[in-house]
C-alpha cells in the first residue's frame, strides 16, 4: 500500500523542523563558543573585570501593539462613527478607552501621531475636513465632510 500525498508532505515537513532545530542547536553550540573564547580574552586583558555582570541588551518593544493596518481602520470606524468635532488626541483616546489598542505610557505621543497621518489622508481625499486649531494651536479640530 503507498504512501499517501497528505502523510508524504507531513512527514517531509516533520524532516524539515527537525533539520532546522538541528541546524539552530549547532548554531547555538558556536555561539556559545564565541562567547567564552571573549570572555576569556576579556579576562586576559582586565583580569579584574566583572565578565558575570555581561548581559544580553534588551531587546526594543513595538511602539504600538496592533496589527498592521488595523489602527487605519479604527480611525476611519471612529471618523465615521463621529458626530461632532475632534482631535487626533481625542481619537487616541477613544481608540485606548474601547481597549482596541493597547499602547504603553511612552508611546502615546508616538500613537498621537500615527493618528494624525491617518487623519490627514483622510482629509487629502476630502472625507473629514480642518476646522480649525486649539488654542494652544498644536492640535487641529477636524469635523467630517458634509
Amino acid at each position: 500500500m503507498g504512501i499517501s500525498p497528505v502523510l508524504n508532505g507531513l512527514v517531509s515537513k516533520h524532516i524539515e523542523l527537525q533539520t532546522r532545530l538541528r541546524d539552530i542547536d549547532d548554531e547555538a553550540e558556536r555561539i556559545e563558543g564565541e562567547l567564552e573564547h571573549l570572555v576569556k580574552t576579556i579576562t586576559i586583558l582586565d583580569p579584574f573585570y566583572p565578565t558575570d555582570d555581561l548581559r544580553p541588551k534588551q531587546r526594543r518593544r513595538k511602539r504600538v501593539h496592533c496589527e498592521w493596518g488595523n489602527l487605519k481602520r479604527q480611525v476611519a470606524a471612529f471618523v465615521y462613527a463621529a458626530k461632532g468635532s475632534f482631535t487626533s488626541a481625542e481619537v487616541r483616546a477613544a481608540l485606548l478607552e474601547r481597549g482596541s489598542l493597547q499602547a504603553h505610557h511612552a508611546d502615546l505621543t508616538y500613537l498621537t501621531l500615527q493618528i494624525s497621518i491617518h487623519l490627514k489622508r483622510l482629509a487629502s481625499h476630502g472625507i473629514i475636513m480642518e476646522e480649525g486649531r486649539l488654542k494652544n494651536g498644536r492640535h487641529i479640530m477636524w469635523r467630517r465632510a458634509a
